[in-house]
Protein backbone atom coordinates (compact mmCIF):
# COMPACT_ATOMS: atom_id res chain seq x y z
CA UNK A 1 0.00 0.00 0.00
CA UNK A 2 2.88 2.66 -0.80
CA UNK A 3 1.82 6.04 -1.83
CA UNK A 4 1.69 6.65 -5.22
CA UNK A 5 2.16 9.94 -7.06
CA UNK A 6 0.05 11.13 -10.31
CA UNK A 7 0.10 13.86 -12.35
CA UNK A 8 -4.01 13.83 -12.94
CA UNK A 9 -6.15 13.61 -9.63
CA UNK A 10 -7.02 9.79 -8.77
CA UNK A 11 -10.36 8.66 -7.25
CA UNK A 12 -10.49 5.77 -4.95
CA UNK A 13 -13.33 3.34 -4.30
CA UNK A 14 -13.84 -0.05 -2.32
CA UNK A 15 -16.95 -1.79 -3.92
CA UNK A 16 -18.52 -5.40 -1.85
CA UNK A 17 -20.48 -7.26 -3.76
CA UNK A 18 -22.63 -10.75 -1.51
CA UNK A 19 -24.82 -13.18 -1.87
CA UNK A 20 -26.79 -14.77 0.81
CA UNK A 21 -27.93 -17.43 -1.56
CA UNK A 22 -27.43 -18.26 -4.89
CA UNK A 23 -25.91 -15.14 -7.64
CA UNK A 24 -24.87 -12.04 -6.40
CA UNK A 25 -27.74 -10.23 -4.72
CA UNK A 26 -26.34 -7.44 -2.57
CA UNK A 27 -24.00 -5.13 -3.47
CA UNK A 28 -22.31 -1.76 -1.90
CA UNK A 29 -19.48 0.90 -2.76
CA UNK A 30 -18.01 3.95 -1.43
CA UNK A 31 -15.45 6.51 -2.29
CA UNK A 32 -11.93 6.54 -0.36
CA UNK A 33 -10.42 9.11 1.73
CA UNK A 34 -9.08 12.10 0.66
CA UNK A 35 -6.46 11.99 3.16
CA UNK A 36 -5.59 9.86 6.75
CA UNK A 37 -5.85 11.30 9.59
CA UNK A 38 -5.03 10.20 13.38
CA UNK A 39 -9.33 10.54 14.55
CA UNK A 40 -12.07 9.71 12.65
CA UNK A 41 -16.05 9.51 13.70
CA UNK A 42 -18.77 7.48 12.44
CA UNK A 43 -22.44 7.85 13.23
CA UNK A 44 -25.61 6.41 12.44
CA UNK A 45 -24.96 2.57 12.62
CA UNK A 46 -27.07 0.32 14.08
CA UNK A 47 -26.63 -2.95 16.71
CA UNK A 48 -28.86 -5.80 16.65
CA UNK A 49 -32.15 -5.26 16.91
CA UNK A 50 -35.85 -6.74 14.79
CA UNK A 51 -33.70 -6.13 11.68
CA UNK A 52 -30.62 -8.37 12.69
CA UNK A 53 -28.03 -5.49 12.03
CA UNK A 54 -24.39 -5.53 12.41
CA UNK A 55 -21.44 -2.97 11.98
CA UNK A 56 -17.91 -3.09 11.16
CA UNK A 57 -14.98 -0.43 11.31
CA UNK A 58 -12.88 -1.06 8.81
CA UNK A 59 -9.35 0.74 9.58
CA UNK A 60 -6.37 0.58 7.30
CA UNK A 61 -2.82 1.82 8.23
CA UNK A 62 -0.96 2.94 5.09
CA UNK A 63 2.24 2.75 7.26
CA UNK A 64 5.13 1.31 7.09
CA UNK A 65 5.27 0.81 11.48
CA UNK A 66 2.68 -0.97 13.45
CA UNK A 67 0.46 1.29 14.94
CA UNK A 68 -2.85 0.75 17.38
CA UNK A 69 -6.52 2.43 17.17
CA UNK A 70 -8.28 2.93 19.72
CA UNK A 71 -12.52 2.48 19.04
CA UNK A 72 -14.74 4.55 21.63
CA UNK A 73 -18.68 3.25 21.21
CA UNK A 74 -20.89 6.11 22.22
CA UNK A 75 -24.65 5.13 22.70
CA UNK A 76 -27.82 7.21 23.44
CA UNK A 77 -26.44 5.80 27.04
CA UNK A 78 -23.26 7.80 26.73
CA UNK A 79 -19.83 6.22 25.89
CA UNK A 80 -18.67 2.60 26.28
CA UNK A 81 -15.28 1.51 27.34
CA UNK A 82 -12.55 2.28 24.82
CA UNK A 83 -11.00 -0.89 22.78
CA UNK A 84 -7.39 -0.75 21.47
CA UNK A 85 -6.68 -2.74 18.96
CA UNK A 86 -3.09 -3.56 16.80
CA UNK A 87 -2.73 -2.22 13.66
CA UNK A 88 0.07 -4.06 11.28
CA UNK A 89 2.23 -1.68 8.82
CA UNK A 90 0.33 -1.48 5.02
CA UNK A 91 -2.89 -3.44 6.82
CA UNK A 92 -6.62 -3.08 6.44
CA UNK A 93 -8.71 -4.80 9.66
CA UNK A 94 -12.18 -5.39 9.86
CA UNK A 95 -13.52 -5.15 13.07
CA UNK A 96 -17.16 -6.19 14.33
CA UNK A 97 -18.65 -3.92 16.80
CA UNK A 98 -20.56 -6.40 18.71
CA UNK A 99 -17.44 -8.62 18.62
CA UNK A 100 -15.32 -5.09 20.38
CA UNK A 101 -18.39 -4.12 22.02
CA UNK A 102 -20.77 -7.45 23.35
CA UNK A 103 -22.56 -5.69 25.97
CA UNK A 104 -23.58 -2.57 23.86
CA UNK A 105 -26.83 -4.64 23.39
CA UNK A 106 -29.17 -3.72 20.76
CA UNK A 107 -29.03 0.27 19.79
CA UNK A 108 -27.85 3.27 17.64
CA UNK A 109 -24.11 3.95 17.98
CA UNK A 110 -21.08 6.34 16.88
CA UNK A 111 -17.73 4.97 17.10
CA UNK A 112 -14.96 7.54 17.49
CA UNK A 113 -11.74 6.11 16.01
CA UNK A 114 -8.43 7.69 17.31
CA UNK A 115 -4.68 6.32 16.24
CA UNK A 116 -2.69 5.70 19.57
CA UNK A 117 0.06 3.57 20.74
CA UNK A 118 3.07 5.36 19.46
CA UNK A 119 4.99 8.10 20.90
CA UNK A 120 3.35 10.34 17.80
CA UNK A 121 0.01 9.34 16.72
CA UNK A 122 -0.05 8.24 12.52
CA UNK A 123 -2.34 8.82 10.37
CA UNK A 124 -5.02 6.20 9.42
CA UNK A 125 -7.91 5.68 7.04
CA UNK A 126 -11.40 4.61 8.54
CA UNK A 127 -14.50 3.71 7.03
CA UNK A 128 -17.95 1.88 8.41
CA UNK A 129 -19.89 -0.74 7.07
CA UNK A 130 -23.40 -2.06 7.96
CA UNK A 131 -25.61 -5.15 6.96
CA UNK A 132 -29.31 -6.11 8.36
CA UNK A 133 -31.44 -8.79 7.63
CA UNK A 134 -35.09 -8.06 7.93
CA UNK A 135 -37.74 -9.92 8.29
CA UNK A 136 -35.65 -13.26 8.58
CA UNK A 137 -33.75 -12.73 5.13
CA UNK A 138 -30.13 -13.03 5.52
CA UNK A 139 -27.71 -9.97 4.30
CA UNK A 140 -30.97 -8.16 2.65
CA UNK A 141 -29.21 -4.60 3.21
CA UNK A 142 -25.82 -3.24 2.88
CA UNK A 143 -24.08 0.40 3.26
CA UNK A 144 -20.55 1.61 3.39
CA UNK A 145 -19.07 4.52 4.18
CA UNK A 146 -16.28 6.82 4.41
CA UNK A 147 -15.72 7.94 8.27
CA UNK A 148 -15.23 11.43 8.95
CA UNK A 149 -11.70 13.20 9.37
CA UNK A 150 -12.02 14.77 13.13
CA UNK A 151 -9.83 17.37 14.06
CA UNK A 152 -6.73 16.76 16.63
Amino acid sequence: MPGRESETPILAERAMWWSAEGPWDGGHVSTGAARPATRWGLAGLTLGGAQEAEAYVLIANPNAADAEATLTLITPNGAVDPVTVPLGPWSRTTLRLADLFPDAGDQSAAVLVESTGAEEPVPLVVEGAAYASPDGQPLTTGSATPALPLPE
